[in-house]
């Protein structure tokens, strides 16, 4: 259920970013990425910059597997993301 993974994120990252790390340990980390990101493009304005934090507590805390797959789509996806959010997220 995505809705309760949304609130999972956004009230709770440091669980969220460790569930990523057991997923780096059944090989899972591609599709945790993949999902992250979709989520970040196709969410609501308000709930992207929570996603950010995520994805940037994820890289800071689990592995280099995350930096190279989220790395890759860094400048893109802020490109993307910045124009919608409020000036005070800005």
């Amino acid at each position: 259920d995505m809705s309760r993974a949304r609130t999972t994120t956004i009230r709770y990252p440091q669980h969220t970013t460790n569930q990523a790390s057991q997923m780096l340990r059944v090989d899972r980390h591609e599709a945790v990425a993949s999902l992250i990101l979709r989520k970040i493009r196709s969410v609501i304005p308000l709930h992207k910059m929570p996603l950010m934090y995520l994805m940037d507590s994820i890289m800071k805390n689990v592995t280099t597997k995350y930096i190279v797959l989220f790395g890759s789509q860094m400048a893109r996806l802020v490109a993307e993301v910045f124009p919608s959010l409020n000036p005070q997220d800005q």
